[in-house]
């Protein structure tokens, strides 16, 4: 896209659609020999899908809690930690050049 976009700006707009109109031949002709080379038969691109449920509350709360439970840990006194840290660093004045 950046390149049509290019092409649009500094050779003309009528270039960019035929760039882009002979970019939509190449992909439909190696398409085509694409289909008629490989073997087999042509995989289905719709899966079959389940009924969406709604979820429980407490499913989500768990698998909430499950998921920030290291950060909380690990990360969280961390960030206090080095936040403390840089203050104390600044009230020392030895951030200042």
């Amino acid at each position: 896209m950046v390149v049509l976009g290019l092409v649009g700006k500094f050779v003309g707009i009528e270039w960019a659609i035929l760039l882009y109109a002979i970019d939509l031949v190449i992909i439909f002709l190696l398409g085509r020999i694409a289909f008629k080379s490989l073997p087999g038969e042509p995989a289905e691109l719709i899966m079959e899908m389940h009924e969406y449920r709604i979820p429980h509350l407490r499913t989500v709360v768990n698998q909430t809690w499950f998921r920030l439970e290291e950060f909380i840990k690990i990360a969280f006194p961390l960030m206090i930690l080095s936040s403390v840290i840089i203050k104390a660093i600044e009230l020392f004045g030895l951030f200042d050049p």
